[in-house]
């Protein structure tokens, strides 16, 4: 076998990487491409940030490449091709680490593919969102994560001892009542803020500016749908102790209409599945409240009593099949029962 050498591993930007005649060869093993609208308009309107802030740069992720043997200006593409297609007539300057390999065989190209793409061992995803808090950027995640910590660690949070945090998997093996994902939980909250597929988007507004002026820029480029992201209010003016109070009066009120639920470890209602159907049901109860100009306690009690007839029922024998499609029918459920109240 020939010698495998690294020659090269850096940052470029786009321009450098798709100027001066270079020519780029997608081999047969590589899966077609995929991108659909959704995407494109994803980055188109990155594309546009950039072109009204001239500054600023746009990280792509990495890409893998090997090298020609006959000329210094082409290349196989191993991992990235995706990107490099959808920019391809791009103008602006995209930061990109690409690593380039010289003197491999086709197999050990495909080896390097398989390994990209296949052996990478992923961040356990509640570690992931943990970390955010730590982030200088304040974001929507970050948000969501510092609401998400302050229900595991307030004294009187009624989810106090019900989350799982990264870490405790040996708890949940030794019958312990956290039973609740921090991942699932936390996740939940980011989609009462906004569209986590812009997670990038806005995360460059709020590098390139301070954050007005990057929730500004974001809010012109996305459409915020109010009535589905009913949080995005609270984060992009930093209410982080009012959006909490919300939580804490509604959990508390879903905790006192399904008592045995909540306090039984085998029930579905505080694991991914019904904490999906609780933060669905959330935007219904929110929206009712902002009707009646009241978000007390008593008055959430009020709407959601009829609940009570499924209390000792959200368990794996009422609800057994998908994971998405049990919280939807769980939501059906009690969205049934609020109806004929």
């Amino acid at each position: 076998m020939g010698q495998i050498n690294l020659l090269d591993t850096r940052t470029s930007s786009f321009g450098d990487l798709l100027g001066n005649g270079k020519i780029y060869r997608v081999p047969l093993f590589q899966r077609d491409y995929s991108w659909q609208e959704e995407n494109w308009e994803d980055l188109w309107q990155d594309i546009l940030t950039l072109y009204h802030n001239p500054p600023s740069s746009h990280y792509m992720g990495s890409i893998v490449l090997q090298n020609s043997t006959t000329s210094d200006k082409q290349f196989t593409i191993i991992d990235g091709q995706h990107r490099i297609a959808a920019f391809k007539k791009s103008f602006k300057s995209f930061d990109i680490p690409a690593s380039v390999y010289i003197n491999i065989s086709k197999e050990k190209m495909i080896e390097i593919f398989r390994t990209v793409n296949s052996t990478q061992k992923p961040v356990n995803p509640s570690l992931r969102l943990e970390l955010e808090s730590e982030s200088f950027v304040y974001n929507p995640e970050k948000f969501a994560v510092n609401l998400a910590k302050r229900f595991i660690y307030d004294y009187d949070s009624p989810l106090k001892g019900r989350i799982q945090l990264y870490g405790d998997e040996e708890l949940e093996k030794n019958g312990s009542k956290k039973t609740l994902s921090f991942y699932a939980f936390a996740t939940e909250i980011i989609g009462l803020i906004y569209n986590e597929s812009h997670y990038h988007s806005i995360k460059n507004f709020l590098y390139n500016n301070e954050f007005s002026k990057g929730i500004e820029s974001y809010e012109k480029t996305k459409k915020i749908n109010s009535e589905k992201y009913i949080f995005w209010k609270y984060y992009s003016n930093r209410l982080e102790d009012r959006a909490y109070k919300i939580l804490f009066i509604y959990f508390n009120a879903i905790k006192d209409i399904l008592p045995l639920d909540w306090n039984d470890s085998n029930s579905i209602l505080l694991k991914s599945i019904g904490i999906r159907a609780i933060m669905k049901l959330f935007i219904d109860i929110y929206e009712i409240s902002l009707r009646n100009e009241s978000f007390k306690k008593e008055d959430i009690l009020e709407i959601i009593s009829p609940l009570s007839k499924l209390d000792g029922k959200i368990n794996n024998k009422e609800y057994f099949g998908s994971s998405f499609g049990l919280a939807l029918k769980l939501y059906k459920d009690m969205k049934v029962l609020l109806i004929k109240k």
